[in-house]
Protein backbone atom coordinates (compact mmCIF):
# COMPACT_ATOMS: atom_id res chain seq x y z
CA UNK A 1 0.00 0.00 0.00
CA UNK A 2 1.14 3.50 -0.73
CA UNK A 3 -0.06 6.35 1.45
CA UNK A 4 -0.24 8.96 -1.32
CA UNK A 5 -2.99 7.13 -3.19
CA UNK A 6 -5.67 7.73 -0.56
CA UNK A 7 -7.61 10.99 -0.69
CA UNK A 8 -8.45 12.61 2.66
CA UNK A 9 -11.07 15.34 3.06
CA UNK A 10 -12.14 16.97 6.31
CA UNK A 11 -15.80 16.69 7.25
CA UNK A 12 -16.21 18.95 10.28
CA UNK A 13 -14.00 17.45 12.96
CA UNK A 14 -14.02 14.07 11.22
CA UNK A 15 -12.55 13.10 7.86
CA UNK A 16 -13.47 10.99 4.86
CA UNK A 17 -10.84 8.79 3.23
CA UNK A 18 -11.33 7.53 -0.32
CA UNK A 19 -9.08 4.78 -1.67
CA UNK A 20 -9.24 5.02 -5.49
CA UNK A 21 -7.64 1.59 -5.92
CA UNK A 22 -10.36 -0.25 -4.01
CA UNK A 23 -13.13 2.38 -4.33
CA UNK A 24 -13.69 2.12 -0.58
CA UNK A 25 -14.64 5.16 1.47
CA UNK A 26 -14.03 5.41 5.21
CA UNK A 27 -15.27 7.91 7.79
CA UNK A 28 -12.64 8.74 10.40
CA UNK A 29 -13.45 10.01 13.88
CA UNK A 30 -11.77 13.28 14.94
CA UNK A 31 -8.75 11.60 16.57
CA UNK A 32 -8.03 9.56 13.45
CA UNK A 33 -8.72 12.59 11.25
CA UNK A 34 -5.89 14.33 13.11
CA UNK A 35 -3.56 11.41 12.39
CA UNK A 36 -4.65 11.37 8.73
CA UNK A 37 -3.64 15.03 8.44
CA UNK A 38 -0.20 14.18 9.83
CA UNK A 39 0.12 11.38 7.28
CA UNK A 40 -0.85 13.72 4.44
CA UNK A 41 1.87 16.13 5.51
CA UNK A 42 4.45 13.34 5.57
CA UNK A 43 3.29 11.76 2.30
CA UNK A 44 4.30 14.69 0.12
CA UNK A 45 7.87 13.44 -0.23
CA UNK A 46 7.78 9.65 0.28
CA UNK A 47 5.78 6.67 1.54
CA UNK A 48 4.66 7.01 5.13
CA UNK A 49 5.77 3.96 7.08
CA UNK A 50 4.98 2.92 10.63
CA UNK A 51 8.38 4.20 11.76
CA UNK A 52 7.93 7.63 10.13
CA UNK A 53 4.43 8.01 11.56
CA UNK A 54 5.57 6.94 15.03
CA UNK A 55 8.30 9.60 15.02
CA UNK A 56 5.78 12.23 13.88
CA UNK A 57 3.24 11.22 16.55
CA UNK A 58 5.90 11.28 19.25
CA UNK A 59 6.85 14.76 18.06
CA UNK A 60 3.22 15.87 18.39
CA UNK A 61 3.03 14.30 21.86
CA UNK A 62 6.26 15.94 22.99
CA UNK A 63 8.18 12.69 23.38
CA UNK A 64 7.83 8.93 23.49
CA UNK A 65 4.44 7.52 24.44
CA UNK A 66 3.49 4.30 26.21
CA UNK A 67 0.47 3.83 23.93
CA UNK A 68 0.28 0.64 21.85
CA UNK A 69 0.14 2.00 18.28
CA UNK A 70 -0.20 -1.39 16.58
CA UNK A 71 -4.03 -1.26 16.27
CA UNK A 72 -3.82 2.26 14.86
CA UNK A 73 -1.12 1.29 12.35
CA UNK A 74 -3.05 -1.79 11.22
CA UNK A 75 -6.25 0.21 10.70
CA UNK A 76 -4.41 2.89 8.72
CA UNK A 77 -2.76 0.26 6.52
CA UNK A 78 -6.13 -1.37 5.80
CA UNK A 79 -7.64 1.89 4.53
CA UNK A 80 -4.63 2.78 2.40
CA UNK A 81 -3.15 5.62 4.46
CA UNK A 82 -0.04 3.89 5.74
CA UNK A 83 2.57 2.05 3.67
CA UNK A 84 4.62 -0.88 4.78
Amino acid sequence: MHSSRAIVRRLGEAAVVFDPLTWETHLLKPDLAFVAEIIEGLASDEVVTRARLQVALEGEAGGSTDVDLEPLFSALEQIGLLGS
